[in-house]
């Protein structure tokens, strides 16, 4: 048995999803999950909801004794390490060491827990064919959303994705200004014509004020109901091409999307901590500004 800790937004929950589907696959084992966070308000925070559950996903959530029996052996990760050095046991604690890919975490062994973000694609890309089945998304798309929908995919569509909110209060995220989405738009249109961008944003408002496209741009404000979340991000990654922020919910849009001659533009720096190696999380076919 793998379980995988949970925490964080959507795309970062995707991301702790595929890593335990790599490892539950290798080991030919099950995958659980551990979403205790979403009801621990002082861990919980800023606030986020379990959404996996919009995707065709094998949903086994590990039950609090499992989780205690994989997690902390004793209840304190010291005297765990101990245990396993005098006794010759094998982690059964499996926490990311870096930020960037590991190969150690890749070579964990069966009935372990896992926790971190995983947020390289070399943590499962060689599973990628299951994980696009079990990243369909379950129900229809909201009737309210089918006409932006047409409108994308008749187009030559930019997703335009406009992250703030939490970033304002965050330091390590840092944030993207107009600036950034010009230049983008600028190398898109080196090579594509007729463009139509559509704007996602936590801070639509923000973005009306100070982004401006040359092409018809649509900023993306209706209300979707409780289902926005899923019908964002499937809208996001219809589009043809791609001016993504620093932010995992963009990362899976565009992994989401299938056009093989699109065009992605990325920020520089994914964090504003420079002794992070954030190298690879990018794919090699985009483009950082």
């Amino acid at each position: 048995m793998i379980i995988t800790r949970l925490t964080g937004g959507l795309g970062n929950q995707m991301f702790q999803y595929a890593f335990g589907r790599r490892l539950a696959d290798r080991h030919q084992t099950q995958l659980k999950l551990d979403r205790g966070i979403y009801s621990d308000p002082a861990l919980n925070v800023p606030p986020r909801t379990y959404d996996l559950g919009i995707f065709n996903i094998v949903e086994e959530i590990a039950t609090v004794e499992e989780i205690r029996r994989f997690a902390n052996r004793s209840g304190n990760e010291f005297i765990d390490k101990l245990l396993n050095r005098v006794f010759g046991l094998k982690p059964s604690h499996i926490r990311e060491p870096h930020y960037h890919f590991s190969q150690a975490a890749m070579d964990a062994p069966d009935n372990v827990y896992v926790s971190g973000y995983w947020q390289s694609e070399r943590y499962f890309h060689d599973i990628e064919p299951k994980l696009r089945n079990e990243f369909t998304f379950r129900d229809p798309m909201s009737r309210n959303a089918e006409p932006l929908h047409q409108r994308i995919t008749d187009s030559e569509s930019v997703c335009v994705h406009v992250r703030r909110g939490d970033f304002l209060t965050n330091p390590l995220n840092g944030l993207r200004g107009g600036e950034y989405y010009s230049a983008g738009a600028e190398i898109i249109a080196r090579t594509n014509r007729d463009l139509s961008f559509f704007v996602f944003s936590d801070d639509v408002e923000w973005c009306r004020e100070n982004i401006i496209f040359n092409g018809e741009t649509t900023f993306v404000d209706d209300d979707f109901g409780p289902m926005k979340l899923r019908d964002d991000l499937r809208l996001m990654s219809t589009c043809k091409h791609f001016i993504i922020a620093n932010s995992s919910f963009s990362w899976w849009a565009v992994w989401l999307n299938r056009n093989p001659r699109r065009v992605v533009i990325a920020p520089t720096n994914w964090v504003t901590d420079t002794s992070m190696d954030t190298r690879d999380l990018y794919p090699l076919d985009w483009i950082r500004i």
